[in-house]
């Protein structure tokens, strides 16, 4: 389900539903008419509030946000998460809304962080290992060899 929500181009929250409700605590009746800076962490607010006031302004219709950078939300408990937003800019008479999709991050990242643990894990074990062993991608590509490998040993 699509943790979903609507703010008009003062940057107040006009659209909720129950996938952002569960994500970030607050109900539809406590949220509505809010600023949407309550959230997004103290220390970004700034910076965030601009960056959609340029985006609603702009030509773009559309923008995707948080891909490869630390983007980061603001749960009703104060707890600050990971996560994804699409936004886009959506007509509404005279009006602007945008609509942002917001995902999560969190398992994502532990994983990655869980991955890299385990991938410098091997890299320990291989380069521990006095005999020839290598490790190869899943192409076939080179990627590390053990020291008794020698020079050029696999090449």
């Amino acid at each position: 389900m699509a943790h979903a929500l609507g703010i008009d181009t003062e940057q107040r929250i006009r659209i909720w539903n129950f996938a952002a409700s569960e994500m970030f605590g607050y109900s539809e009746d406590e949220i509505l008419d809010h600023p949407l800076s309550i959230l997004i962490p103290q220390d970004l607010r700034s910076a965030h509030t601009g960056t959609v006031r340029s985006f609603a302004e702009g030509a773009r219709e559309r923008r995707a946000m948080g891909q490869g950078n630390d983007l980061r939300a603001v749960r009703r408990n104060g707890d600050s998460f990971p996560v994804e937003v699409a936004i886009s800019k959506i007509p509404v008479g005279d009006q602007i809304l945008l609509m942002a999709s917001v995902r999560d991050m969190t398992d994502r990242r532990e994983t990655e962080h869980a991955l890299a643990h385990r991938v410098a894990e091997l890299g320990s074990v291989i380069r521990a290992i006095p005999d020839s062993v290598c490790r190869l991608e899943a192409d076939g590509t080179f990627v590390e060899a053990s020291p008794g490998s020698g020079d050029g040993i696999f090449l």
